[in-house]
């Protein structure tokens, strides 16, 4: 029984080592935390203290990138590919309304 009780410490003792470790390394490489926002993830804008112009500059860039992007690869998709994608599209489109419209619910409470 002893035995066991100090192999069980052994192993809790490990378990916060390890995670002590894994946890001093910080999160993986380009990311650092959360979505990224615009400029995506690494770009470092917050602390730029940007004007709200540069703010929407910065935006509109982003919008750009992301609907050539989507349209690149809209155009290499097979008719019955593009149509599930829009649909794909139009659902996910439809669950962040229902989400704003519960934070706006809540919020105005």
């Amino acid at each position: 029984m002893n035995r066991f009780r100090v192999m069980v410490a052994v192993a809790v003792v490990q378990l916060f080592v390890v995670g002590s470790v894994a946890f001093a390394q910080g999160p993986p490489a380009g990311r650092r935390g959360g979505s990224g926002g615009p400029g995506g993830p690494g770009l470092a804008l917050r602390g730029l203290e940007l004007s709200d112009v540069q703010r929407q500059q910065v935006r509109d860039i982003v919008q750009r990138h992301r609907d050539g992007v989507r349209d690149e690869i809209f155009a290499l998709l097979t008719p019955e590919q593009l149509a599930k994608a829009k649909q794909l599209e139009a659902d996910r489109e439809a669950r962040m309304k229902q989400r704003l419209d519960r934070f706006e619910r809540r919020r105005s409470r």
